[in-house]
């Protein structure tokens, strides 16, 4: 899947086929102007005695739609051209020849002519090199798409709707550092232009750094994909393609199914399925029990399927049990040296739903330390925070979030961020 779509022929020759109308000088010798209209030193130079009745014939000939003639004349005369502005004025007119007749090869090939006859003016190299770049890139061509292009972008050629194909150049070729850097480059170009970014774009870069094995990568570009499309879909398609390829440990995966449930993405019976079945396996059947619950309320999974049935079974006759060990838990943690049984009892009522308490046990876990891991407590007790709807305070823990549990606690704040 290409980033881009082909250009269009007539773009195409608007771009690139704009032919310089120079004056031939009454000597041997180029001319330069002192000045272009506006200031800016000006770069065309004449072209030579000798060359410019070839010039004059080709270009008469080409106004006339006479695309043989002007051939003939310029196959006949390509001994006259004497300087290098003469061979790029040759060049740039069997180009024009090639473009009204779509050949896309001919177009390429005098693009290079031009470029490579020494004697184009910088201001017309910019529009040279992102010709070829374009052309190449419409012929799979990626290494010659990436190098030219890149040479437009460096002269500042014309508005950046290109750098997208540099970013698919470079993906294709396999360089997915160089494609990710180009795509936020076109990314702002895009927005810079008052013009949203395509959902496409995200979705490739989320696929390509996935093919790369890049962790950071792929969370930064779920997120920034999360950012310009927060719909449930989005959320569901990023968070799934960030849980499975992390390889995340079954809490983290919890933590995740948590968000999805969060932003309503959660999807079908799979994702119901993995969330209660995760939830239990962590000794959180009230959790479980809630979540299957509510999809069957809403309509999202059917009691029909007999894996889901099965699945709110077990976690309803685990329940009775847990509910009863609660208040021997909360003593635990009171009498604890350690923050370890806060954790624990903090992580119970949090799957009940029951925050208020979840906050205070994570607080007293956090303040005892010891065995635990304060990231993961943070990172629940920004959660129980944010179904508070103390948004600040849950911002300010996970901001406290660390190692591997931080890209996800960044995807909380996103969470936030979109929801003030």
């Amino acid at each position: 899947m290409k980033l881009a779509p082909p250009l269009a022929l007539g773009l195409v020759i608007a771009l690139s086929a704009a032919v310089v109308s120079p004056a031939y000088a009454g000597d041997d010798k180029p001319k330069k102007e002192k000045k272009e209209k506006g200031g800016k030193p000006a770069t065309k130079v004449s072209i030579s005695p000798k060359y410019a009745p070839v010039y004059m014939a080709a270009k008469k000939a080409i106004d006339a739609k006479d695309l043989a003639g002007a051939t003939a004349a310029l196959d006949a005369g390509v001994g006259n051209a004497q300087t290098p502005y003469d061979k790029y004025v040759s060049e740039t007119l069997y180009f024009q020849i090639a473009a009204t007749k779509n050949d896309r090869k001919g177009m390429k090939a005098h693009a290079l002519g031009s470029l490579a006859s020494g004697g184009a003016p910088v201001e017309d190299q910019g529009r040279l090199n992102w010709v070829i770049g374009i052309l190449s890139y419409e012929e799979n061509d990626f290494t010659n798409a990436a190098k030219y292009l890149s040479e437009a972008e460096r002269m500042n050629h014309g508005t950046k709707d290109y750098v997208i194909n540099i970013a698919d150049s470079y993906f294709k070729l396999g360089n997915f550092a160089a494609g990710s850097a180009a795509l936020d480059r076109a990314i702002a170009a895009s927005n810079a232009a008052g013009k949203k970014p395509p959902e496409t774009w995200y979705r490739v870069a989320l696929r390509e750094s996935m093919k790369v094995k890049d962790a950071a990568s792929s969370a930064k570009w779920t997120t920034a994909y999360i950012r310009a499309y927060p719909t449930p879909q989005v959320w569901n398609m990023a968070l799934s393609t960030y849980r499975d390829f992390s390889k995340l440990d079954p809490q983290l995966q919890l933590d995740v199914f948590r968000l999805m449930y969060q932003t309503g993405a959660l999807s079908g019976a799979q994702d119901y399925f993995d969330y209660a079945a995760i939830a239990t396996e962590r000794g959180l059947p009230g959790e479980a029990k809630r979540i299957l619950d509510e999809g069957f309320a809403k309509g999202a999974i059917s009691k029909t399927m007999p894996q889901l049935r099965e699945r709110l079974a077990d976690a309803e006759a685990k329940i009775p049990a847990d509910r009863a060990s609660l208040p021997n838990e909360e003593k635990k943690a009171a009498a604890s040296a350690d923050g370890k049984a806060s954790s624990v009892t903090a992580n119970a009522y949090l799957a009940y739903g029951e925050n208020e308490k979840a906050v205070t046990f994570y607080d007293m876990a956090l303040k005892k330390g010891g065995a635990i891991d304060a990231n993961a407590v943070n990172l629940r007790k920004g959660i129980a925070l944010t179904k508070l709807g103390r948004k600040s305070e849950a911002r300010q823990a996970f901001g406290l979030v660390a190692g591997s549990q931080k890209d996800l606690a960044g995807m909380w704040i996103l969470y936030l961020d979109l929801n003030p």
